[in-house]
């Protein structure tokens, strides 16, 4: 099955602090990839190394098969990237948010697809106001539906339900399980054990090391009991 990203003995280090350890994982098109540890395990570095966002002190990453500072624009454009730390123009309304990134990622059938992820997400009701106002949770919606306009190949998601409700927390999950199956990939990070019910492979970080790296088929017990006793 096909590699869409891999990363090969990737460490990062800040200081005398090793934030990712040596960590080798690929990861195959029509799967979802749950990242879980607990705090500080080096979640969130790890996918901004996946990203190319952030460089590895050792190692290498590749995206399709090559460097991601290699990549093609047309292939950078295939990447979607929802992080903890949210990039919108507060000072313009959601739909205005979302026609811009339309715009720029050049998006066929624009009004469409804004429409589209508007009614995804719920966000009907705050379509006009400015995302300066909006709740932490919102702007969550937000940034997610502006990273799914495009439909990338590869979605990069860091706790992209924080703050969300749980009836359309599990309506995005639904969405993401019927997404991946289109030869997409699919890499989140949470904390919500009942979330990682939805992935194909779970992943389990420890003090910036991957300590497991299994299918969700083959855990026979409840995830939170899997993961307590894993990290022990």
């Amino acid at each position: 099955m096909e590699n869409l990203v891999e990363a090969i003995n990737v460490s990062k280090s800040y200081g005398k602090v090793r934030a990712v350890d040596s960590v080798s994982v690929s990861f195959q098109k029509n799967n979802i990839y749950a990242l879980m540890g607990p705090n500080g395990a080096g979640k969130s570095t790890f996918i901004k190394l996946l990203t190319g966002i952030t460089k590895a002190t050792q190692g290498e990453v590749k995206i399709f098969g090559k460097s991601p500072s290699h990549l093609s624009t047309q292939e950078y454009a295939q990447l979607g990237y929802v992080p903890q730390e949210l990039g919108m123009y507060e000072n313009l309304s959601v739909r205005d948010n979302l026609a811009f990134f339309a715009d720029l990622l050049r998006i066929k059938n624009r009004e469409a697809r804004i429409d589209s992820v508007i009614e995804l997400l719920k966000l009907e009701e705050h379509v006009k106001r400015k995302v300066g106002n909006l709740s932490g949770g919102t702007k969550k919606k937000v940034s997610l539906a502006i990273t799914l306009l495009n439909e990338p190949k590869i979605l990069f998601l860091d706790e992209p339900t924080v703050g969300i409700e749980p009836e359309l927390r599990k309506n995005i999950w639904d969405y993401l399980k019927s997404y991946v199956k289109e030869d997409r990939l699919v890499i989140i990070t949470t904390h919500q054990f009942d979330e990682s019910n939805y992935a194909d492979k779970i992943l389990l970080m420890k003090e910036g090391k991957l300590i497991k790296n299994i299918s969700k088929s083959e855990i026979s017990v409840p995830i939170e009991e899997f993961f307590y006793e894993a990290i022990e």
